[in-house]
């Protein structure tokens, strides 16, 4: 394949096999990029039922947008061989860089932390990796850590269970040496050929952990059946036994993950991370975070002076105290003096494109909503409260890089919350949980608004508290939450937009049309194309669904005339996407490579990253 040209990507030099074929470097000659090209095999391609399969899963791998995990640009077929382009990661696989004792502490916690990061957004997808190894884990030259190789991977609802057939089925029928390539790192079920869901990859993460820390895997024996057998009986020897200095809590949370029974282990990849987190803690409890480290632990923010004076009690005698405290007390003042200065007022007119930001997010109008917000930052990039809520904007319209840029900033400008008001303390940390996936901290949060909220502001507070459930995949508290704030203010379509959203997901059709007439209504009462836009496009996204093509298509192109007279770039790109699966499934195939890839350029140029990748991926689905 050296050498040879498909499409317009022309392949430079191998770099290895993929648990779905053979992966190439490879040059984008219209884009000027190199890239990661990997070729399926003939036999999955002559396989409709297989390749139906990949499309699938590379769909919802391309959707994960997470910096842990190697992104995928498209699905593309040419004279005849599938193949994928993805990012190409310039540094050295995991396996290479463990040496024979094992990594520095440090550096074990430091690469574990990023890969469970990555790990979490794949199954918050759905997607259990199934191959979890230090050979699919590059570590770029700039230490960033990427997760490569999701060849075997399952995409799943998160809740569901699925058979194990395809790992252990690959390695038991392959010969010898390639069976211990996967085979040290399979989980009990996986073994057994029962059911998997996400705790295997927790199983699998174990014993990369184990390995990082000793140099040595776990399990073993002298064939694949004494290793298989050795991976279900025994159990590893402790960390201690060959590093005495190790972290006993280390080994507590590697011995957790390597349980037999799933049922018994760490439960998700955010409890392996509260655990990490907590490890290094212990070990530097009076560490004080850079800015993204504060945002990775996104722990609530407190006085750096405070912890500076309790580590200070702590390392006193008690007599010594007594002697100190005035000291203390005097040094304490000043340097709240110096640590919390006012907070910055924005400029006036920054403010009132501020408030006409806020009223858009109340209504749902996500991209109007961020205009006024890069507006009001225009006028005053020193409104901090402005970042954080254009943070937000960008969460919902699925631009995460520059959800993550707005926030850093934010932060920046607020490094001590003991000078925003309690509520506007509660929602920077509630954004900074949502932009990580920290999901389940951000309920929290939200709840913690909605707690302090006054009673005019209750509707609107259970909203936001629904769309923290609904991320966190809690969608009987995101029905409740929602059902609640049409109650407190019925004359907001937000309420009702949204639970039209997930009575879709569950295919209610009856309750889901209830919802959107609703919403479709005081849009139009508020004179709102965006909000009138998104109940057309998410009613006929849900027809697409159910199979009634005719009608959603009569749904998707009355959005698209609508949005002749409407700058929103962000929602004609989706609705040019859904439109284009409407005409491929109506055999239309034309016309769906025709609107796929007017969305694909609009996008790339409107600096839509996400949608612009999910774009590539449906263009290439059309031509398969």
């Amino acid at each position: 394949m050296i050498g040879r040209t498909l499409a317009h990507y022309r392949i430079t030099a191998g770099i290895g096999a993929g648990g779905m074929g053979e992966v190439y470097r490879a040059t984008d000659m219209k884009l000027g990029r190199d890239v990661a090209l990997k070729v399926l095999p003939a036999e999955m391609a002559l396989s409709p039922e297989r390749l139906a399969r990949f499309q699938r899963e590379a769909k919802a791998l391309a959707a994960l947008d997470h910096p842990g995990i190697v992104g995928v640009y498209s699905v593309e077929e040419a004279d005849g061989v599938h193949f994928l382009t993805m990012q190409l990661v310039e540094g050295q696989p995991l396996d290479r860089l463990i040496p024979e004792d094992g990594l520095p502490v440090e550096r074990i916690l430091e690469i574990a932390t990023a890969l469970v990061e990555a790990l979490a957004a794949a199954h918050e997808k759905g997607i259990v990796h199934r191959d979890l190894k230090p050979a699919n884990v590059m570590v770029a030259k700039d230490g960033r850590v990427k997760v490569l190789d999701f060849g075997l991977a399952k995409v799943t609802a998160p809740e569901e269970a699925t058979p194990a057939d395809s790992a252990l089925s690959t390695a038991m029928k392959t010969r010898e040496g390639i069976v211990m390539g996967t085979a040290p790192y399979m989980s009990p079920e996986q073994v057994q050929s029962r059911t998997v869901d996400h705790r295997t990859d927790i199983f699998s993460l174990g014993v990369m952990l184990y390995e990082m820390s000793t140099g040595k895997r776990p399990f073993g024996g002298a064939s694949s059946i004494e290793l298989l057998s050795s991976i279900l009986r025994d159990k590893p020897p402790p960390l201690t036994e060959f590093k005495p200095e190790l972290p006993h809590r280390l080994g507590r949370i590697i011995g957790r993950c390597l349980e037999k029974a799933r049922e018994d282990r760490l439960q998700t990849a955010g409890d392996v991370l509260d655990e990490l987190r907590a490890l290094r803690r212990e070990m530097d409890p009076g560490l004080t975070a850079s800015l993204p480290e504060r945002l990775r632990t996104a722990q609530p923010r407190s006085s750096q002076v405070t912890a500076a004076v309790t580590q200070a009690w702590r390392r006193k005698p008690v007599k010594a105290g007594v002697f100190l405290a005035p000291l203390l007390i005097v040094g304490v003042l000043l340097a709240l003096r110096i640590w919390h200065p006012p907070l910055h007022q924005p400029l006036p007119e920054a403010k009132t494109w501020y408030d006409q930001g806020i009223v858009a997010m109340r209504a749902g109008t996500y991209y109007q909503a961020s205009k006024r917000l890069e507006r009001s930052i225009e006028l005053d990039d020193r409104y901090a409260l402005s970042h954080a809520r254009l943070a937000e904007t960008y969460l919902e319209i699925n631009s995460t890089e520059r959800a993550q840029e707005e926030l850093l900033r934010a932060m920046s400008l607020a490094p001590d919350s003991s000078a925003l008001a309690s509520a506007d303390a509660a929602y920077l940390d509630a954004v900074a949980a949502t932009v990580r996936r920290d999901f389940a901290a951000a309920v929290g949060y939200y709840q913690k608004i909605l707690d302090q909220a006054p009673n005019i502001e209750k509707g609107n507070a259970y909203v936001d508290l629904g769309r923290s459930y609904e991320k966190n995949e809690n969608l009987d508290k995101a029905i409740e939450s929602y059902l609640e704030a049409t109650k407190r203010d019925p004359q907001s379509p937000t309420g009702f937009l949204r639970l039209a959203v997930l009575y879709s997901r569950r295919q209610d059709s009856a309750n889901a049309e209830i919802a959107f007439k609703e919403a479709e209504k005081l849009y139009q009462t508020m004179s709102n194309n965006e909000g009138r836009v998104e109940v057309l496009y998410q009613r006929g996204a849900l027809l697409a669904r159910t199979g009634k093509l005719p009608e959603a298509r009569a749904q998707l192109e009355q959005v698209l005339e609508i949005l002749k007279n409407v700058d929103n770039k962000y929602q004609l790109v989706r609705t040019q996407l859904q439109l284009s699966l409407v005409a491929r499934d109506q055999g239309n195939i034309e016309e769906a490579k025709t609107l796929a890839g007017e969305a694909i350029s609009l996008a790339q140029t409107s600096n839509i990253k996400n949608i612009a990748t999910q774009g590539l991926i449906d263009l290439g689905l059309a031509l398969m």
